[in-house]
């Protein structure tokens, strides 16, 4: 995969990743997900979004913001799938 990506400026790819990782800090958002979940209609669809966002931050915070959005991708794809 990396030489897919050999060619792209670094710059590109740094915006990338800060696009995607401010998006984390939204708590408001995350309150929003919470109440979500905690209604029963919604059952499984509201706490699988807070889940993927609980992992997505904690991820980013502890593996760094390129392994942090995958993860939470990676989750997301094995929530659908």
């Amino acid at each position: 995969f990396t030489p897919c990506l050999f060619y792209i400026p670094m710059c590109a790819l740094n915006a990338i990743i800060l696009i995607g990782s401010s998006h984390m800090l939204e708590f408001a958002h995350a309150g929003y997900l919470l109440e979500f979940a905690r209604h029963k209609e919604f059952g499984r669809d509201g706490r699988m979004d807070v889940l993927v966002w609980i992992v997505g931050f904690v991820s980013t915070l502890f593996l760094g913001a390129f392994k942090g959005i995958i993860s939470a991708v990676v989750l997301s794809l094995l929530i659908i799938s």
